[in-house]
């Protein structure tokens, strides 16, 4: 497919969900697009279905039902052909932003989901229990279709053709020694 019809194809397939996006940020499929040429596909993508564009990475504080919940996106890179590399670049994600309750993340052609717990240091006045802040990492999934994709050429397995959605369930629960928020998640197969 050429890159016409690719962006084409992209705003058809999310315009039915848009209402539901929270952002968009850079994929590294348009890099060469974006130095070659200036234009930027994904910020046109997302003018085009009305959805924040926010770069290479964004940040994002959702509301639901009086529970905040801090969010971070960023594409991603690395990764390698290993399952295990792939969450490992995934995790360094981390480290950007540790008290985060979400962070989404893509590139690596898998779903998954790695959780971290710390604990917040600065809800501490002297000697009361800890408050532990727990960070969920998910990885978005692919839409990939092997035949005839870079995938194919240089040797790398089909992807699994699934997505990540994750509920922001607006539960706060105040009354656990832990400081956390609720959130579900599901993987979407065709």
């Amino acid at each position: 497919m050429d890159p016409n019809s690719q962006v084409e194809w992209v705003i058809k397939n999310l315009d039915p969900i848009k209402h539901r996006c929270l952002g968009m940020v850079n994929g590294n499929h348009n890099d060469r697009t974006r130095r070659a040429c200036g234009i930027d596909p994904d910020m046109w993508i997302a003018k085009q279905l009305g959805v924040n564009f926010y770069g290479f990475s964004g940040y994002i504080v959702l509301g639901v039902m009086k529970c905040f919940y801090k969010i971070y996106m960023h594409h991603n890179r690395g990764g390698g052909a290993k399952v295990g590399s792939k969450v490992a670049a995934t995790d360094k994600i981390w480290s950007i932003t540790p008290t985060a309750d979400a962070i989404f993340t893509a590139h690596t052609h898998i779903t998954a989901r790695v959780s971290h717990s710390s604990y917040d240091l600065n809800m501490l006045p002297t000697n009361p229990p800890k408050f532990e802040q727990i960070c969920h990492i998910y990885i978005g999934g692919s839409a990939l279709e092997w035949d005839e994709s870079y995938a194919e050429q240089i040797g790398l397995s089909p992807a699994v053709m699934e997505q990540t959605m994750v509920t922001f369930n607006g539960v706060n629960t105040n009354d656990h020694p832990r400081k956390y928020k609720k959130q579900t998640y599901h993987v979407i197969a065709p």
